[in-house]
């Protein structure tokens, strides 16, 4: 990957924002030595098409190339590009839930978990649509790799169940759980949350 060929991108994401423009020349030329050439070509241009997207793809582009030296540590490109995937389903949704997904994403790779990462992000993105603007699905993915902290895949799935029966009956109630869950499943024996999960489950049921 020659130095030229970085800068044509440089250029062309500066004349989309200067974040995003910024955030790319910082980590470029850490990617540039990890990655060959149409290895790098297609990481750039995935970020590019992040910019392109809405109003503040830039924005999310940004942290696409921020998270990027992070994220290629944990899996390969085909994976990465995978993930920009369901950020780009996201950005459709509000621009704020693919950042959000972006940022709990780094999160999430940093510790082992019983769910693989696809299915994670999959059952924020089927919160997606819930409510106005994805609110209900940005709180899963600012709070739920905290709550995988908590739990094994039996709570965690009775969890995100509780997350989808409540907000069948309103979001706000949902989103109010979600984002005191932390609080909640800390003052509660770790033997116990999964009793507690399933009767809180039913009752809301």
């Amino acid at each position: 990957m020659t130095s030229d060929a970085a800068n044509v991108w440089d250029h062309r994401l500066e004349a989309i924002s200067h974040v995003c423009g910024n955030a790319f020349r910082v980590v470029a030329p850490h990617l540039r030595l990890l990655l060959d050439g149409p290895a790098f070509e297609r990481w750039a241009g995935q970020g590019f098409a992040l910019a392109q997207t809405t109003w503040r793809g830039g924005e999310c582009a940004a942290w696409y190339f921020r998270l990027s030296p992070q994220l290629l540590t944990h899996f390969n490109l085909d994976a990465l590009i995978e993930l920009m995937e369901s950020t780009l389903r996201a950005m459709q949704v509000s621009p704020q839930l693919g950042i959000e997904l972006l940022r709990a994403t780094a999160r999430f790779v940093e510790s082992h978990h019983p769910i693989s990462l696809h299915d994670w992000v999959a059952m924020g993105e089927h919160l997606a649509p819930v409510g106005r603007s994805g609110r209900l699905a940005e709180a899963y993915f600012e709070v739920s790799p905290e709550v995988l902290l908590l739990t094994g895949l039996s709570e965690f799935q009775e969890w995100t169940g509780l997350v989808q029966t409540l907000a069948t009956t309103t979001e706000v109630l949902a989103l109010e759980f979600v984002r005191q869950s932390l609080v909640r499943l800390e003052h509660i024996p770790p033997q116990a949350r999964l009793k507690a999960l399933r009767l809180a489950h039913t009752m809301a049921r």
